[in-house]
């Protein structure tokens, strides 16, 4: 631009085109680092995603893709949580007769609270 400004335009009119544009204002402050501020700019800035829309729309066909990884992955943490729930009963079982578990409870939670204790103050 000859005028020395650093200005956008768009295709949709509610995108403003002076500072409150985050593209304007990265395009201002590298123009200072490299020391071409007085340099004018005109950016031009064409929106073709819709309006509210964002990278998380999908396709029928893309979400029909994501079917059998998230099967998969809910079937393999049902396996594990039962699993998890089997090894606790026969660990409550082992260390009931040995530890009264409330005892052993405590004693982990006083463990994990040295450590994020000593984790944050040195």
């Amino acid at each position: 631009r000859e005028d020395g400004k650093v200005c956008a335009s768009s295709n949709l009119r509610f995108i403003p085109g002076d500072e409150r544009n985050l593209a304007v204002r990265a395009a201002l402050r590298y123009m200072e680092a490299v020391g071409e501020s007085g340099q004018g700019l005109q950016i031009d800035i064409q929106k073709e995603i819709p309006v509210g829309a964002g990278m998380a729309v999908t396709g029928s066909s893309t979400l029909a893709s994501l079917v059998q990884p998230l099967v998969v992955i809910g079937l393999v943490s049902l396996l594990f949580s039962l699993m998890g729930h089997g090894v606790g009963i026969l660990f409550g079982r082992v260390t009931s007769r040995y530890f009264k578990p409330e005892l052993l409870g405590g004693i982990i939670l006083v463990l994990l609270g040295v450590k994020v204790l000593t984790g944050h103050v040195l």
